[in-house]
């Protein structure tokens, strides 16, 4: 398990890249203002299958973007996951509590 900084984590999981797929689109419910705006399977290549999401914050409703990568390593299921405020410098925490509530619903999601 490599942690990437708040911005974004990454995640080796030893489960099948279409389960760890559709677990990753479950474990959004754990975001009830974010949607999902595009996804692609086997982008670049083939290799990452990608969910793209925007979450809105409760209390300015501002837009967040939210990036779920997918991607088989060997044995492994890398799942990277970055979140990004569109506006202004700082984000208060905001974007390093979600990856982490979305990566603790993920794990459970694949009950790990």
């Amino acid at each position: 398990m490599t942690n990437l900084g708040k911005a974004g984590s990454k995640y080796d999981f030893l489960n099948d890249l279409a389960d760890v797929f559709e677990a990753t689109k479950k474990a959004l419910a754990v975001l009830p203002r974010a949607s999902v705006v595009a996804e692609s399977v086997g982008a670049e290549g083939g290799k990452d299958w990608l969910l793209e999401a925007v979450d809105v914050t409760a209390l300015l409703r501002f837009k967040d973007d939210v990036i779920i990568r997918s991607r088989q390593e060997g044995t492994d299921v890398v799942v990277d996951v970055r979140s990004a405020s569109r506006l202004g410098k700082g984000d208060l925490g905001k974007n390093a509590a979600r990856i982490r509530e979305y990566l603790a619903a993920l794990q459970k999601e694949l009950s790990l």
